[in-house]
């Protein structure tokens, strides 16, 4: 559980995940992948059991709607053991594009830890931070000022080491919420549904 917000955040939202999901949350995925019985007070994410064709990745979200300025912040449970693996909070404008700040496995560099990404558009390199880390729970934080996104994470909820800045246009009125995703060169030699497991999800106002 995080404690007191700093200086002036409120809190606006907030999902402990017991039992029942609040209202205003849409999920785009299936509904046989979310799970609030799992592990109880919890709630459980799990991927697709396949990608459609001609996708490069399948993901289960859950969101809400929200405009203007805010942090977003959550826990999450998971052990990613193959690569191409990503769970955590997810922001998506209206034209669909992202910014991901959550828990990711690339093999083919070597990397586990916490990835940023920041989907620019079209014909606009996306923007990517990384931080290495052997962290299976995980607090993560992303807070939208303007344009600009701002990753961190914790072991604990109470300090915060940064993951990096962003720069993305996403429409001002966003879908924010939690997701996990699996990629496509990951579907064929991934023997595991790895589920991810987030305590909560809570939405802050930013201090001045």
């Amino acid at each position: 559980m995080t404690g007191t917000p700093p200086g002036n955040e409120q809190i606006l939202f907030r999902d402990d995940f017991d039992a029942v999901l609040k209202e205003g949350w849409v999920l785009d995925g299936t509904a046989a992948n979310v799970s609030l019985l799992n592990q109880p007070g919890f709630l459980t994410l799990f991927p697709p059991d396949a990608i459609p064709a001609g996708e490069q990745a399948a993901s289960t979200v859950l969101f809400r709607e929200l405009n203007g300025d805010f942090v977003i912040i959550t826990s999450l449970e998971f052990q990613t053991i193959t690569d191409l693996q990503s769970s955590g909070l997810v922001v998506q404008g209206d034209d669909g594009r992202t910014v991901l700040l959550g828990i990711s496995a690339i093999d083919q560099v070597g990397f586990r830890g916490v990835l940023m990404l920041a989907d620019r558009g079209p014909g606009v390199e996306r923007g990517r931070a990384l931080v290495r880390s052997d962290l299976q729970t995980v607090y993560l934080r992303l807070a939208r000022v303007g344009n600009q996104y701002t990753g961190s994470f914790s072991p604990d909820g109470v300090s915060f080491s940064p993951v990096g800045t962003l720069t993305d246009d996403l429409s001002t009125t966003v879908n924010v919420g939690v997701g996990t995703l699996i990629a496509a060169a990951c579907s064929v030699r991934c023997e595991d549904r790895v589920q991810a497991d987030f305590d909560f999800f809570e939405i802050r106002t930013l201090s001045p």
